[in-house]
């Protein structure tokens, strides 16, 4: 269920294990350079842009909420005809106004992405792009009531296409599931997203919004992605194996 990954042990769940990007890790990357590597395949590889290595709180990337971002070309292959999604993500937040986190957008602007807009924490996976009729996401309000600046969280996006209606995407905070309120009306599944052409981004949302790209103001560590639902005990068993590294007991 679990094992090594990459060059160190990490773990975390492996079945279904497809990215899986750590600053932690000599492996992903070594502490210097502008290429950062999915250990699950070398050949993937993220361009980092601006984002700095910052060994603070444990080996991390920070990231300046103006124009840093990590561009990871394709992932989407490794995703490609699978109706499933959980992605994992290790946050620290310098401002609450932080809008971009992750993201990738396929060519008919189905798109999924975590952002945080209007004092809500989102969960987006979506047939359309900003402001699109189709737009569908989760989302939490008053998130800073859940969320502390300047404290670590693991947040987990997870969509299964196979369920109905809003079961279809679940938010975890800290390995516990987050009640959402809905807006729109989830797809069925991502095939159109899941292409070889497609840039999945680290510190930025991948939509733009009045021409403005969203971006992380605050550091980011180990992200993963899995091409299946995680249970909730699996994203609980994730979450315990990593959070000592964040100084959470």
């Amino acid at each position: 269920m679990s094992g090594r990954v990459g060059s160190i042990t990490t773990e975390i769940i492996t079945d279904g294990l497809v990215f899986n990007m750590d600053p932690a890790n000599r492996a992903s990357y070594p502490k210097t350079g502008t290429t950062a590597f999915n250990t699950i395949d070398l050949s993937q590889t993220g361009s980092i842009s601006g984002a700095t290595f910052d060994n603070t709180n444990g080996p991390t990337w920070n990231f300046d909420g103006t124009d840093d971002v990590i561009n990871c070309k394709g992932i989407g292959a490794t995703l490609a005809g699978s109706p499933y999604l959980t992605i994992g993500i290790w946050m620290n937040l310098a401002s609450y106004s932080s809008k971009g986190y992750f993201g990738m957008k396929g060519a008919t602007n189905q798109l999924f992405e975590a952002n945080a807009y209007n004092n809500q924490l989102r969960w987006k996976v979506s047939n359309s792009a900003q402001g699109g009729s189709n737009l569908s996401y989760g989302y939490k309000s008053n998130f800073q009531n859940l969320v502390a600046l300047n404290d670590w969280f693991y947040y987990t996006g997870v969509f299964d296409g196979t369920l109905s209606g809003n079961d279809k995407a679940k938010l975890y905070i800290n390995g516990t599931q987050i009640s959402l309120t809905y807006s729109g009306t989830f797809p069925n599944a991502l095939s159109l997203l899941y292409s070889s052409g497609n840039t999945f981004y680290i510190g930025r949302a991948a939509d733009t919004v009045v021409g403005n790209v969203w971006r992380t103001n605050g550091n980011i560590s180990n992200t993963h992605l899995y091409n299946r639902a995680l249970s909730a005990n699996e994203i609980l068993h994730n979450y315990n194996a990593l959070k000592g590294r964040f100084g959470l007991s």
